[in-house]
């Protein structure tokens, strides 16, 4: 047996030990691992090199062990171990290391008494372990490393407070942590401090923002919905499908049910969700479906709503506001797939919806098309598409067939930063109502960039294509000129995008079209500036602007801004303009934060909100009073610092 052994004084020597698996190296130019100690298997794999650094190691090279003590670290591959003692056993490709275990890998730094490592499988155990992965703390009599993005938890808890006794936490028999997406528990009981409140048999936090999670009951009173209660639960029967249902009482607008699902396994995906809402006698409602084959572009999609202000109306309750100003029903079933050994792909659709512009049916409609590709050695890359289907629109049937093949020449570079491009796309249609009908699209136009901080695209636009889904054609060419510029620079970011008509023959003002500049200003003494403007975006006419500036000093903050939404002289609308003036003063003292906001509409001449917030950090709580002057409204809230969406919130009317 060959010892190395450290010098007894206050210095420590340190060896590196580079330990070639599957494959004899030297050890401490001392001594080699023999073949006969590594297994044949081993020996077919790569090669990678573990490095110990120990104040004393021990080498038995009969048993292929190495032990080492004393402020022990090693590395292998992407992980590292950190303890008392460590043990390393090649016979069995394992790592057991004792006393004081610090364990990193890809999945965060886990703690614990002892921890045994399979260089194999790369699978670990940490016993009497804790581990962080924001925003929660996570305890365990065992930790289990599963693979770079998931860990287990075997009899534990896990809680956003970092106390000894955490001041509430979740406690469950075992904890599937997905980092960055979601906990699942099983056999689940909640603690205020050391009392148990509540059971759940099974339960999964989401961890990704937007994601339902209730599993506090809110309770509260708003102007639109009266004293309300809302309630929801999470759960994931099989690994690939997560899933939560809620429910929210309204005293205005009735009872809200809705459930949501995702599921992704190997050769499926897709999302569902039904939400319902009994108002008085109405039943109100809105089905959302989409599922897809893994690896593939086909998929099959469903969106149905009952009417076209449920979005608008309960959209902040129960989901995001979708689609509302447009459809009000869609079906879309897609199948594509590549023909072999060439570059078409194929698709079949059907699609049919309901919209403003009124109801459409694509049934069937195929479709042959390629990416675009390069012509042997010419400099120019070629796409083309050949669709035919039978339409629907507004009652009104027709026979369409739609052929398109478009150029793009590779980018001429004139000078260093500087290149023309351009590309011309030609279609042909023929309708069975109006015959055949050319259109056609053409680009020009220089691309500026000198550095990775500026762009400049300046392009002539030449445009009469056709719209397949609705027949709709350009009786003149559209001529503009699109701009789109960027700047990203140490304190200061702007985007300026829009098109100038050079058809049109209205002033030169109303020429621009579709403008949009947003400008924003970052100083490293804590002063901020935002400003976003649209001009004839959402229809001619209109002026859309939002800015604020910011000042942050160590504990406060103060910010003024402005919105403003109308419309530019001579526009034919009656509709009155919205220009409000928007102020913000945010104060912290130890443990107390004061905020104050208003806004003040300069067209009505009044103010229409002035809020008043003082707020009580509680460690891994927060408690608030919010009063709103105008309303009159008085609302008391408690919630979890880092989800705040988590907790109770009360008015007292409710009382």
């Amino acid at each position: 047996m060959i010892k190395c052994s450290g010098m007894v004084c206050s210095c420590f020597a340190l060896f590196s030990i580079f330990l070639f698996l599957k494959m004899s190296l030297p050890f401490c130019a001392i001594a080699q691992l023999s073949e006969s100690v590594v297994s044949k298997t081993e020996i077919e794999s790569e090669v990678h090199p573990i490095y110990c650094e120990a104040d004393y190691l021990e080498y038995d090279r009969e048993q292929g062990v190495v032990e080492g003590s004393g402020n022990v670290g090693i590395k292998y591959e992407n992980i590292g171990i950190y303890s008392d003692h460590i043990k390393v056993n090649f016979k069995i490709n394992e790592i057991m290391a004792s006393g004081n275990i610090s364990f990193i890998s890809q999945s965060g730094k886990i703690m614990g008494d002892s921890i045994t490592y399979n260089m194999t499988t790369k699978k670990g155990e940490v016993y009497n372990a804790s581990t962080f992965s924001p925003p929660l703390y996570y305890r365990g009599k065992v930790i289990n490393k599963i693979s770079d993005d998931k860990i287990e938890v075997n009899k534990g808890l896990f809680t956003t407070c970092d106390l000894e006794t955490p001041h509430y936490s979740l406690r469950a028999g075992r904890i599937n942590i997905e980092i960055d997406k979601m906990v699942t528990a099983s056999n689940i009981t909640i603690y205020a401090g050391p009392i148990p409140v509540f059971y759940f048999p099974f339960l999964v936090f989401p961890l990704k923002e937007g994601a339902v999670s209730w599993f506090f009951p809110t309770i509260g009173h708003s102007q639109e919905k009266g004293i309300y209660v809302k309630a929801g639960y999470n759960y994931s029967p099989i690994p690939f499908l997560y899933g939560s249902i809620f429910f929210e009482y309204m005293q205005k607008k009735g009872m809200g049910v809705g459930s949501e699902y995702e599921y992704k396994s190997k050769k499926w995906g897709g999302a569902s969700s039904l939400y319902y809402v009994r108002q008085g006698d109405a039943n109100r409602y809105k089905i959302n479906l989409k599922a897809q084959p893994s690896n593939s572009n086909s998929f099959f999609y469903t969106y149905f709503v009952n009417d076209t202000g449920f979005d608008r109306e309960f959209g902040p309750y129960f989901s995001s506001p979708s689609n509302w100003v447009k459809k009000r029903w869609t079906t879309y079933i897609s199948a594509s797939c590549k023909l072999s050994r060439s570059p078409v792909n194929t698709k079949f659709d059907i699609k049919a919806e309901e919209s403003k512009e009124g109801f459409i049916l694509a049934f069937p409609k195929f479709k042959l098309y390629t990416y675009p590709f390069k012509i042997r050695s010419f400099p120019v890359h070629t796409d083309w598409s050949s669709s035919i289907g039978n339409y629907f629109f507004n009652r009104e049937n027709y026979f369409l067939f739609n052929n398109n093949i478009g150029f793009t020449p590779e980018s001429l570079k004139i000078l260093p930063g500087l290149s023309l491009g351009s590309r011309l796309n030609l279609q042909g249609v023929y309708c069975s109502i109006n015959g055949l009908t050319p259109g056609y699209k053409f680009t020009i136009g220089p691309r500026l960039c000198p550095n990775r901080n500026f762009l400049l695209l300046v392009s002539y636009n030449l445009d009469s294509e056709i719209d397949e889904d609705t027949y709709t054609s350009k009786h003149n060419p559209e001529q503009y000129v699109r701009i789109l510029t960027s700047y990203t620079g140490k304190f200061v970011e702007y985007d300026l995008s829009g098109n100038y008509d050079l058809g049109d023959s209205s002033d030169f003002a109303e020429r621009f079209k579709k403008i949009r500049f947003d400008i924003s200003v970052n100083s490293p003494r804590g002063f901020n500036f935002f400003s976003s403007t649209k001009y004839n975006v959402l229809c001619p006419g209109t002026v859309q602007n939002v800015s604020y500036v910011r000042a942050n000093k160590d504990n406060w903050a103060i910010q003024f801004g402005s919105q403003y939404s109308g419309f530019t002289a001579g526009t034919n609308v009656n509709t009155t303009p919205l220009f409000d003036l928007t102020g913000e003063v945010n104060a912290t003292f130890k443990k107390y934060k004061f905020i104050f906001s208003t806004s003040y509409d300069l067209v009505e001449k009044k103010f229409r909100e002035r809020d008043y917030i003082i707020t009580r950090d509680l460690h891994c709580w927060e408690a608030s009073i919010i009063y709103r002057e105008l309303r009159p409204e008085i609302w008391f809230q408690f919630s979890i610092k880092a989800f705040p969406g988590i907790g109770a919130r009360f008015h007292p009317k409710i009382f």
